[in-house]
């Protein structure tokens, strides 16, 4: 995959896991809020794609999944001064005093393409190659899909893409 493929292709997958980790209904953004209105984490996820094979919607939902799930979030001490109304944060010198975030409603993405209409799941950069058409569809670990993308110049009626959508809860 090179030059504007690439491009295009980095920053869907840059959108769909911005969407996921965004939407209220998948991580509660509140566990990164230190004084409501004044302080808060920010989290920025970076992922570094050594060789593309294949599949790489999905593997990067999955790595942004297990990389949230294993962060530490630093214990703070939050003063606030009454009488000017200041607000100081300090970060615990204690390495061991931390909190972690909860993944637990986060989703991850399932593409599923079609190859002379037969749907494929976890495909090699081969099968990618001969896709004319894939749905990555993001799904909570309660089963609900809370995100849908169509990719590829092939069409899908109806009937393929809720054959599809069924496929990501087998897999």
């Amino acid at each position: 995959m090179f030059g504007r493929h690439r491009r295009q292709y980095t920053k869907q997958i840059a959108r769909s896991l911005n969407y996921i980790l965004n939407n209220p209904k998948c991580f509660d953004l509140t566990q990164l809020c230190v004084v409501k209105g004044h302080h808060c984490w920010l989290v920025h996820v970076d992922i570094s794609v050594l060789r593309y094979e294949g599949n790489l919607h999905d593997a990067c939902s999955f790595a942004m999944k297990a990389a949230l799930s294993e962060t530490k979030v630093p214990a703070l001490k939050v003063n606030h001064d009454e009488e000017t109304n200041e607000v100081s944060v300090d970060v615990c010198d204690d390495p061991y005093q931390y909190g972690v975030l909860d993944v637990s409603n986060l989703p991850v993405l399932i593409t599923v393409g079609q190859i002379n209409g037969v749907h494929t799941v976890d495909t090699t950069i081969k099968e990618d190659s001969v896709t004319l058409a894939r749905i990555t569809y993001g799904i909570k670990p309660s089963g609900s899909i809370v995100y849908m993308n169509k990719d590829g110049g092939g069409s899908l009626d109806l009937l393929n893409i809720r054959s599809m959508g069924k496929v990501c809860f087998i897999y």
